[in-house]
């Protein structure tokens, strides 16, 4: 039983409950340490945290701002309150925040890329993409920002630059079936149905329960005209649970 008075029990038992994602919970023993003690601002980011959990925005960014009130040079408080500005489509003070992240650290990635999705929301599009860009060069191991950019070139139809961040992620992470998938698709638009079916073949290896990846590599094989493999991977990808397999199946293989 917590003694009403010990403050830090209420902390410890607060991050204990977020480790656990209870987070209104931790939620309730961040209110009672704040009662207890009101300057300490790890309390406030973790409970903007907590909050921003469960989805309160609002109330993540009030304790955001509290927190870089008693921290003004804070790189999480900034971080952390334009990642939920820009859940609220705030995106100019979004972008406001991460301009500050990265005034005070301009090493820091992970900021060029929360920004340039804002900015790609606001439909600036060069600055998204120079953002992206400007991430990997300060780390080109970033898989994420890769995976946003190849988004980013993929909508402006540049097939070739989408095509080589998603080849790299799959360098970085060869199990990340996402990319695979995204390339396929993008051979497809090409009309490049041999390397479509070279890439969703990889992501079978990877995952070979992904009813999409059997759907397409079936249609591709049909429209090469090869229509027992293809049917028979229509057939699989009904098995796993798609029901445009079914439709598939009685256009192309009765």
């Amino acid at each position: 039983q917590l003694n009403p008075n010990y403050a830090h029990a209420y902390f410890y038992r607060a991050w204990a409950k977020d480790e656990l994602q209870d987070y209104t919970g931790a939620i309730t023993d961040y209110n009672k340490y704040i009662e207890l003690d009101p300057d300490e601002p790890a309390t406030y980011s973790n409970r903007g945290l907590a909050k921003y959990n469960i989805e309160d925005y609002t109330g993540a960014i009030s304790d955001f701002n509290k927190y870089i009130e008693l921290v003004p040079d804070s790189i999480d408080g900034y971080f952390n309150r334009g990642v939920a500005k820009h859940f609220l489509e705030d995106y100019n003070g979004s972008i406001a925040d991460f301009n500050r992240v990265i005034l005070l650290s301009p090493d820091a990635a992970d900021a060029y890329v929360k920004r340039g999705i804002s900015k790609d929301s606001l439909q600036d599009i060069n600055g998204a993409m120079s953002d992206f860009t400007r991430a990997i060069e300060i780390d080109p191991d970033y898989e994420d920002a890769y995976l946003v950019r190849a988004y980013l070139r993929d909508s402006l139809q540049n097939f070739t630059g989408a095509i080589a961040d998603y080849n790299r992620i799959i360098v970085l992470n060869p199990k990340n079936i996402a990319a695979y998938l995204a390339a396929g698709n993008i051979k497809i638009k090409l009309k490049d149905y041999i390397g479509a079916i070279s890439y969703y073949t990889k992501a079978i290896e990877v995952y070979p329960d992904d009813p999409d990846a059997y759907l397409v590599r079936g249609s591709c094989k049909i429209y090469l005209g090869q229509k027992e493999s293809g049917c028979k991977d229509l057939q699989k990808a009904l098995e796993l649970g798609s029901t445009m397999a079914a439709v598939a199946i009685m256009k192309f293989c009765k």
